[in-house]
């Protein structure tokens, strides 16, 4: 039976997270493929979800009416909201109580990012479409052609700046860019309506002697305290998705990046706005998380990646400083500003974003392309990233990591 769906659209997470916001909207599903719409066939589970903020439960009603232009859609009431008070939250649609984040419920089904790359990076065309191989994902603006702007700049600043994929393996590898996924409500591996994640910063274990956790699909590592915003029992990150024909499927509104660019730097937010994720699951190797091969698609409004782009200035260029609080590019109107005289920066980035005549032409790569609203401005940047996980696990003794900082 088709009972439609309720989701909850989110803003969403580089060393990375990613929050949750946003919109809760019920999209009111057929009713139950019958010729004529009857209150009797606008029926669906009694079930729970959790808020976009996780801070109650949602009660779906299970009786709907028919509505709809023609008679023949089900609409359900709006939720009913439960709070979770002040050490609840919500997970898998029911409230908990969390005392500490050292209580925190971890899920069996916990996969680690074990690859994260950008589009458009090879050499290689195709000789039908004429773009490369790996231009990814989405086509935004209806031409037949799919737009990956920013796999483009990557490319072309690869040699001047930094070869991007390259990089994010090293980070990955080295233990700098580790991303938990934690599954909850996953009951089928193909067809599942309704799957919540979580998504937690990490480090690998170094209490035990693994060899390549990131990849074996056995490896063990430890949450860090910053998956959770400040001084609360939410994740940054919850998403919700589904599973159609064993592809686990996301399309909401905004997913956002969040860097760290360090342990001392503050967490800075790159939102992915309507965002599309697609990708193949199916069961790890250690036999609980999963194996995921996906692509995500999505929009970048180029103020955040200036914000982004600064706050790399402001932690990793001490060899450069700027006037009367000034930072290194104007966000509002996308200008490059000279830093004082004596700056004298060796690394390529922070030699490109200091010099005014190279820092502008750096931005001019990231002109908008794609009108993201329909009144004839352009104002975002398409982007297409390759995302793959596989199986791990939390390690069971939270106290060995003094990220958790968890008594004994």
């Amino acid at each position: 039976m088709n009972v439609g769906t309720c989701s909850v659209r989110h803003a969403l997470a580089l060393s990375v997270l990613v929050s949750a916001a946003a919109l809760l909207s019920c999209d009111d599903g057929p009713a139950d493929n019958a010729a004529v719409c009857t209150d009797a066939t606008c029926v669906r589970a009694a079930e729970r979800r959790c808020s976009d903020d996780l801070t109650a439960s949602l009660v779906l009603a299970p009786q709907g009416t028919c509505a709809g232009d023609d008679g023949q859609t089900c609409a359900y009431p709006e939720p009913t909201r439960e709070e979770c008070g002040e050490h609840g939250v919500c997970v898998e649609g029911a409230c908990v109580t969390v005392e500490s984040l050292c209580d925190w419920p971890f899920g069996e089904r916990i996969s680690i990012q074990s690859q994260l790359h950008v589009g458009d990076q090879s050499d290689e065309t195709d000789p039908v479409t004429g773009q490369r191989v790996d231009t990814c994902c989405v086509d935004f603006d209806g031409d037949g052609v799919v737009d990956d702007q920013l796999g483009t700049v990557f490319r072309n600043l690869r040699t001047a700046l930094v070869d991007i994929n390259p990089y994010f393996d090293e980070q990955i590898r080295h233990g700098d860019f580790n991303l938990l996924y934690d599954f909850r409500g996953l009951d089928d591996l193909v067809n599942d309506d309704h799957v919540e994640i979580l998504v937690y910063e990490s480090l690998p274990d170094y209490n035990l002697a693994q060899q390549k956790p990131t990849e074996s699909g056995t490896g063990s590592f430890i949450v860090k305290q910053r998956s959770w915003l400040p001084d609360t029992r939410i994740p940054r990150l919850h998403l919700e998705g589904r599973i159609e024909d064993g592809h686990l499927l996301m399309d909401q509104g905004a997913f956002a990046f969040y860097f760290a660019i360090s342990d001392s730097a503050g967490v800075v937010e790159l939102p992915f706005e309507n965002f599309l994720f697609d990708g193949t699951v199916e069961l790890g190797p250690n036999g609980h998380g999963l194996k995921i091969e996906a692509t995500l698609g999505g929009l970048i409004d180029p103020k955040a990646l200036f914000r982004t782009l600064n706050n790399e200035v402001h932690w990793s260029c001490d060899c450069a400083t700027f006037p009367n609080g000034q930072e290194a590019i104007d966000v509002e109107t996308g200008g490059c500003n000279a830093p004082l005289p004596g700056a004298d920066c060796q690394d390529a980035f922070c030699g490109a974003m200091t010099d005014q005549q190279v820092c502008a032409g750096v931005l001019s790569l990231f002109e908008p392309t794609i009108d993201s609203d329909g009144d004839g401005v352009k104002d975002r940047i398409s982007a297409g990233l390759f995302i793959n996980t596989t199986s791990a696990f939390i390690a069971t003794d939270p106290a060995s990591g003094i990220e958790m900082q968890c008594p004994e």
